[in-house]
């Protein structure tokens, strides 16, 4: 379990500076 989480998160991070380098 705490590994999906850890899995998630760093799915999500990935997901945000994609987003950001979209935006710029």
């Amino acid at each position: 379990m705490l590994c999906k989480r850890y899995t998630v998160a760093s799915c999500v991070r990935l997901i945000s500076r994609l987003s950001c380098l979209n935006a710029v």
